[in-house]
């Protein structure tokens, strides 16, 4: 059944009318069912295009993919192609590594090797440096003990003391003296520059006021102006400070180098030596001279060690072209620098700038000083020199002729020709002498005759002189003694901490020697002892004073430490109490 009509009539259906249903309800059956297969159709035919469509625009995708596909495969291939390429590369590339590596291996084998060398170089040089500091100091000694002689009898023979000598002959030994001067002058500055090559020039600050170093260059150097008629001047600033902090001697040597310098290449006008304040706190020190001037070329050559402005400057004014070398390292130990200014034949300028108080920082690449330490045994110093051996005759002394009434000067000097001639001076001032060539003998002598004072020589042939000084300070019965030294090596402060009274280096004047052995006679014959108490409280200072005091002690106080300064280098004291804070 496909469907069912339902017909409604106004009167009762007659046959024909049912007859006309039952024929019609055959095809309007068939009807209804194509209209229903029709619309089945269409749905079908609909889902069977949108299956089509589905299945195009999958065919689609499906041609995207395999294009993609294709384009990833592509690209797999090339990357494939490329990473063969890498691996070729990194091979290449590891290989190369593999060189350089090899390579770096090899140059840090040779960084070693050269290091090593390098190292072993530096220690060769080091005692190389090491070699020619004793040489140096071994030679100093050696030329400085008969230079020492030399110069004294050559003094001796120019003054004629007992007039039996001719003017040539006199001539003659000043010539001999002036030369050994110069010589002297020659072995100071190959000394002072091997100790500053080497770092061991130690700097001493001090108070140091501008009058007496002025003062001072003023006593040395005004005969020279007047010797050679120029005109010396000197002057201080107004603003500049009355005094500085600074090594004296360090600063002294420099100037004196300076002004030796132009008074030796002026020939005529002046001399000045100006001193005024500095930026940065410094002072400036200016040396002019009117003389014949530099070359501009040639203002630093004039400064390395050997070298002068040119050969004729040394044939005509002689010389060795150490001495600004020297001053301008000192002046860089000192913190400070030195500039010139100068042109040919307008004259020299040379100025030294120093801080007004030292400070080490200031000063760039020093190496420390070798300072002597003070311990219970004497200090280490250079080994005795091997000299030529002692003569078999001793030096002709007092000792089987003594007089218990007058001082007996014990002489420990190893050069027999200066030891003669200590002796005979000392003999003028009044002593009787005690002549001992070696340190063990000296040592026998002190203990056995106990004498007045001692003159001591440090470079003895068996032993130290320090070690003596110490010995004989150690022992009760000797160590009263006052003990003056005289030696060509350059150890003061360690021969004042271990006791000694005075010390001068040879070579030494007649007049220094002849002064040192009166400083001696006045102190053993001066009944009065000096005493100075360094004390900042008063009260203190006046107890200490009253119970020290007696008939034959005198007592001197100091407040402060300048004040004690100043009183050590003008007076002589017999014990000093110091407060040490």
């Amino acid at each position: 059944v496909n469907a069912v009509a339902e017909f409604g009539f106004l009167h009762a259906a007659d046959e024909r009318a049912l007859d006309l249903l039952t024929q019609v309800a055959g095809p309007v059956g068939v009807a209804l069912r194509s209209a229903r297969y029709r619309t089945e159709l269409q749905s079908l035919l609909e889902a069977t295009q949108r299956q089509s469509e589905e299945l195009q625009v999958q065919s689609e995708e499906l041609r995207v993919s395999n294009e993609e596909l294709e384009e990833q495969g592509r690209a797999l291939k090339e990357s494939a192609v490329r990473l063969e390429q890498q691996q070729v590369e990194l091979e290449q590339t590891n290989s190369q590594l593999e060189e350089q590596a090899q390579l770096l291996e090899n140059q840090r084998d040779d960084l070693a090797r050269t290091g090593a060398a390098v190292e072993l170089k530096a220690r060769e040089l080091e005692q190389s440096s090491r070699y020619k500091s004793d040489f140096l100091a071994n030679m100093s000694h050696e030329l400085r003990t008969p230079l020492n002689s030399l110069l004294i009898l050559s003094k001796l023979l120019g003054d004629n003391p007992q007039g039996n000598l001719t003017a040539e002959q006199t001539q003659y030994a000043r010539t001999i003296q002036a030369s050994g001067n110069d010589l002297l002058t020659l072995i100071n500055d190959i000394l002072d520059l091997s100790k500053i090559e080497a770092g061991h020039i130690d700097i001493r600050p001090e108070a140091v006021t501008l009058k007496r170093l002025t003062a001072d260059l003023r006593q040395t150097f005004d005969p020279v102006a007047r010797d050679r008629d120029l005109e010396f001047e000197v002057s201080i600033a107004k603003d500049a400070p009355a005094g500085i902090a600074t090594d004296r001697l360090r600063v002294e040597q420099i100037l004196k180098n300076l002004l030796s310098n132009a008074f030796k290449f002026t020939e005529a006008g002046k001399v000045t030596l100006r001193i005024e304040p500095a930026e940065d706190d410094r002072l400036a020190l200016t040396v002019t001279d009117t003389g014949i001037g530099i070359s501009p070329e040639q203002h630093q050559a004039i400064f390395d060690a050997f070298r002068q402005a040119d050969g004729a400057i040394n044939r005509k004014y002689g010389g060795t072209g150490l001495g600004l070398s020297i001053s301008r390292e000192l002046a860089r130990l000192l913190g400070g620098a030195i500039a010139l200014t100068s042109e040919p034949g307008a004259g020299s300028s040379f100025t030294v700038t120093i801080p007004v108080s030292y400070d080490p920082a200031l000063v760039e690449a020093r190496v420390e000083p070798v300072a002597p330490a003070v311990e219970n045994s004497p200090p280490a110093i250079a080994s005795p020199k091997k000299r030529r051996p002692a003569l078999l005759q001793a030096v002709d002394d007092d000792r089987d002729r003594l007089e218990g009434t007058r001082r007996v000067l014990l002489i420990v000097e190893d050069d027999h020709t200066f030891a003669g001639i200590v002796r005979d001076l000392s003999r003028e001032v009044g002593f009787q002498c005690l002549v001992a060539g070696t340190a063990e003998e000296a040592l026998d002598l002190a203990r056995q005759f106990k004498p007045s004072a001692i003159v001591l020589d440090l470079g003895l042939p068996d032993q130290s002189g320090l070690s003596v000084l110490d010995r004989l300070k150690r022992e009760d019965s000797t160590r009263h003694i006052p003990i003056h030294v005289v030696s060509a090596s350059d150890h003061q402060q360690t021969a004042f901490s271990l006791g000694a009274m005075g010390y001068l280096v040879k070579p030494v004047k007649r007049e220094d020697l002849a002064q040192a052995l009166n400083v001696l006679e006045a102190q053993l014959t001066r009944t009065m002892r000096r005493v100075l108490i360094v004390e900042d409280d008063p009260v203190q200072r006046e107890a200490v004073g009253a119970l020290l005091a007696g008939p034959e002690i005198e007592i001197v106080g100091a407040g402060t430490a300048a004040e004690c300064l100043k009183l050590l280098h003008e007076q002589t004291f017999d014990c000093i109490v110091l407060d040490l804070t």
